[in-house]
C-alpha cells in the first residue's frame, strides 16, 4: 500500500518532532500503513495546496487555514466529513463555538475541515511601564479611546514610542485591524458575501483609528515585521503590542524568566478579536482504501492525549474545549486571557472568495502603511479613503461576475 501524505505548514522544531512521534505511534497500531508528513513553509502553503486540489494530486490530508477553506471548496477539492464521523470526535459543542464556524461556509452547515489549532489577538503590556506612568492596568485597554489615552500619557511621561504593530504586508494587519473594524460598527463584507463594505464609514472610521496609533510608534522607514516588534517590546522599548499566544512560545524559546513573564500582562481587544484556525482537511482525491484510514488518522489528530505537548509547543491553542480546560491553558493567566478572547471573538466572511478578498486587503494596508511612513504628518482618514474606496469598487466587480 503506498503512503498516506500528510502535509502541514511550518511549526517549530520541537512541536514538529512531538507530531512525527504522534502520527508514528497511530503507524503502528494501524495495520503499520506508511504515513508521510511533509511540511511546507507557510509563505508558499497557499499556492502549494492549491496544485494539490487542482491537480487532484499528492497529499491526501492537509493542515489548512480557515480563510482557505472557501476557495478549495469552490474548487470542489474537499472531501466532507460526514455525521457518524463528527460525532466520534464529540461533535460540534466538542469545540470552541467560533472555531467551529471557521470549518463552515455561509449558507452550509456541512464541515469540510476538522478544527484543530487556533490563534487570536490580543493586547500584551508591560505592567511596570504602566504602573510608573500611574495607569490602571484594568482600564488602559478597555475601549479604543481609552488605549490611545494610555498611549498619550506613556509618551508624556518619557516612553517616545509606546507602541508597536507589524507594518509590512501580512495577512496580521487585516487580523489586527479587525478588532478596530468591528468595534467601530463596521466589516469587511455583506452578510451574504455578494459586497464589500470596506468603503463604508463605519469601517473607514475604525481603520484610520487603528492607523493614527502610528504616532505612538518608532517612526521607520523600511516595515516592521512580527519579530522586530518582538524584540522591541521584549527590551521594553514599547510598552505595548498587540499579537498573538505564538509570542509566548517565543518568549520561552529566548529563555524568559518566570519574573519576566510575571511582570508581561494580557488584555483583551476592546472590540471582538479576530479568530483565526487551521484545520484537518482530506482531500476528494484520497484513495479509495485509505479513506476511512484518512479519516482515522483525523480523529486520531483531534481527539489524542499525546498532542497536548504539541499544542504547547506550536504557540497556537488546541480547538478542543476539553484541552483548554487542561494545564497549562487552565492556570497560566496569560492563556487564560487567550481563551477569553477565543470565546467571545468572531470570524471572517466565510465565502469561497474569501482567501482572494483576504490577499487585496492585505495589499491595500500595506499599501497603506507604506504611505504613512512616507509622511506621517498627513490626514490618515484621508489616506485609508484613498486607497479603500478603489479596494471596495475592485471587489464589488470580483463578487459580481461571480454570483
Amino acid at each position: 500500500m503506498h503512503p498516506i501524505d500528510f502535509t502541514i505548514p511550518s511549526h517549530d522544531d520541537d512541536a514538529l518532532a512531538i507530531l512525527r512521534e504522534a502520527v508514528e505511534e497511530f503507524r503502528r497500531t494501524h495495520r503499520d500503513i506508511p504515513i508521510t508528513v511533509t511540511e511546507l513553509p507557510w509563505m508558499t502553503a497557499w499556492n502549494d495546496l492549491v496544485r494539490v486540489g487542482l491537480y487532484k494530486d499528492g497529499a491526501e490530508v492537509s493542515e489548512v487555514g480557515s480563510t482557505w477553506v472557501g476557495g478549495f471548496v469552490g474548487m470542489d477539492a474537499l472531501r466532507p466529513y460526514t455525521l457518524p464521523e463528527i460525532s466520534k470526535v464529540g461533535g460540534p459543542t466538542a469545540f470552541l463555538s467560533s472555531v467551529w464556524q471557521n470549518s463552515l461556509l455561509v449558507g452550509n452547515d456541512q464541515l469540510w475541515v476538522l478544527p484543530w489549532l487556533c490563534d487570536t489577538r490580543v493586547i500584551f503590556y508591560w505592567r511596570d511601564l504602566l504602573e510608573r506612568a500611574n495607569l490602571d492596568e484594568e482600564r488602559a485597554f478597555q475601549s479604543f479611546e481609552q488605549i490611545e489615552e494610555t498611549l498619550r500619557c506613556l509618551q508624556v511621561q518619557g516612553l517616545t514610542t509606546p507602541w508597536t504593530v507589524t507594518t509590512r504586508r501580512t495577512a496580521n494587519t487585516v487580523y489586527n485591524i479587525s478588532s478596530w473594524v468591528w468595534g467601530a460598527g463596521g466589516d469587511f463584507m455583506s452578510e451574504d458575501g455578494k459586497r464589500a463594505l470596506v468603503a463604508e464609514p463605519e469601517a473607514l472610521a475604525g481603520m484610520a483609528q487603528y492607523y493614527r496609533l502610528y504616532r505612538y510608534m518608532p517612526q521607520r522607514s523600511e516595515p516592521m515585521d512580527g519579530f522586530a516588534a518582538f524584540e522591541l517590546f521584549r527590551n521594553q522599548n514599547v510598552a505595548a503590542m498587540v499579537s498573538g499566544s505564538w509570542f509566548l512560545k517565543w518568549l520561552r524559546r529566548q529563555g524568559a524568566s518566570s519574573d519576566l513573564f510575571s511582570r508581561i500582562g494580557v488584555a483583551a481587544l476592546p472590540g471582538a478579536s479576530f479568530v483565526g484556525s487551521t484545520g484537518l482537511a482530506i482531500w476528494k482525491h484520497v484513495a479509495y482504501d485509505h479513506d476511512q484510514l484518512a479519516v482515522e488518522l483525523v480523529r486520531f489528530l483531534a481527539t489524542s492525549p499525546t498532542l497536548w505537548e504539541f499544542y504547547r509547543q506550536s504557540g497556537l491553542l488546541p480547538a478542543r474545549r476539553d484541552v483548554l480546560a487542561q494545564p497549562p491553558f487552565s492556570t497560566d493567566p496569560h492563556y487564560q486571557k487567550i481563551i477569553q478572547a477565543l470565546v467571545s471573538g468572531r470570524t471572517h466572511s466565510r465565502i469561497t472568495l474569501w482567501g482572494l478578498v483576504e490577499d487585496r486587503l492585505a495589499a491595500a494596508l500595506a499599501q497603506i502603511w507604506s504611505e504613512i511612513r512616507a509622511d506621517p504628518t498627513q490626514d490618515v482618514a484621508l489616506v485609508v479613503e484613498r486607497n479603500m474606496i478603489p479596494l471596495a469598487q475592485r471587489l464589488d466587480a470580483t463578487l459580481a461576475g461571480r454570483h
